[in-house]
């Protein structure tokens, strides 16, 4: 619910912006927006396309995995849109 809430705040101002990436780079922007640590993993703000739309979602670089939250279920995604902040 966290990331959700995040994902919606962020959708709703102009002071971020969506870079593509993919779990095989590990070396997230200087300004990726961090949602906190899960696991003690450090997580970030993602969004990707699964089924039907755009889905917000959580990248923990250090495992290289990342998931977008679909039917209240991870789902795994390998390429993605990571936010990042630009103010």
């Amino acid at each position: 619910m966290k990331i959700l809430a995040i994902f919606l705040l962020i959708t709703s101002c102009n002071c971020m912006q969506w870079s593509a990436w993919s779990v095989e780079n590990p070396d997230v922007p200087s300004n990726a927006v961090s949602a906190g640590t899960e696991n003690d993993q450090k997580i970030y703000v993602i969004r990707a396309r699964h089924a039907d739309g755009l889905y917000p979602g959580k990248f923990m670089p250090d495992l290289k995995q990342a998931f977008v939250t679909y039917n209240r279920k991870d789902i795994p995604t390998k390429k993605f849109e990571v936010n990042e902040d630009v103010i």
